[in-house]
């Protein structure tokens, strides 16, 4: 499965705003051991996220989907 996260900060953010932004995002994907791998684009003031699950996995990707939405939320 695979998952694709689009985002846009505000339009006078910095691209170092941006960017830590997208840093904890990555920080929380890192403990998913269903994903296998991870790509970003940032291209100031949005970016996406490219991420690839295992075939091996408990959850499906729905669930995987929603414990992530949930996780991000809470990012300020």
């Amino acid at each position: 499965g695979q998952i694709s996260i689009e985002g846009q900060a505000s339009q006078i953010a910095t691209l170092e705003h941006t960017d830590r932004y997208v840093n904890e995002v990555d920080q929380i994907l890192a403990t998913y051991p269903e994903i296998i791998r991870r790509v970003t684009q940032v291209t100031n003031p949005t970016y996406d996220i490219f991420i690839q699950l295992s075939d091996d996995r408990a959850r499906s990707t729905a669930e995987i989907e929603q414990d992530l939405k949930t996780r991000l939320d809470t990012i300020a």
